[in-house]
């Protein structure tokens, strides 16, 4: 996805973990055409030898691009 409008800064969301090694990914907002919207964070179970990399906007010259986040190895 990339758009010419920036993403509006992230919301902050506190929570518990709901059981242990419980890993937070973070909410991020996604572009539906027309604007930004808002997807909540979830919990997920930790994954031996991975680590969560965020989803997020880059800036690309005039424009963002959406980057996918994922699993990825330690």
């Amino acid at each position: 996805v990339v758009t010419v409008a920036p993403p509006p800064p992230p919301t902050v969301v506190v929570t518990r973990a709901p059981y242990p090694n419980a890993v937070w990914v973070p909410g991020y907002y996604r572009w539906n055409g027309r604007h930004h919207v808002w997807v909540e964070g979830r919990w997920h179970r930790a994954r031996r030898g991975r680590h969560w990399r965020e989803h997020r906007w880059e800036r690309r010259g005039d424009g963002w691009i959406f980057v996918t986040g994922g699993w990825v190895r330690d």
